[in-house]
């Protein structure tokens, strides 16, 4: 996509890149998506991708907020 298609500036997109994101959370994330896959009242669980969009997020939250890291909130 480009700029006009995904809503976000460069700087905005560069300031989520640069948001540190411990392992010990990254690892969190991996588990938190594969235990939806696991759980039995889980139809359909998340994906690889989908955990690597769970730390995306994770890091435009903590922009929003103000931070340069991720807590596990």
């Amino acid at each position: 996509l480009n700029n006009a298609q995904s809503g976000y500036r460069p700087d905005e997109q560069r300031a989520v890149e640069n948001v540190e994101v411990e392992e010990s959370v990254g690892r969190y994330c991996v588990a938190l998506a594969a235990a939806t896959r696991e759980h039995e009242a889980v139809a359909v669980g998340a994906s690889p991708r989908g955990s690597l969009a769970l730390v995306t997020a994770a890091r435009g939250l903590a922009v929003v907020r103000g931070r340069d890291y991720v807590t596990p909130e």
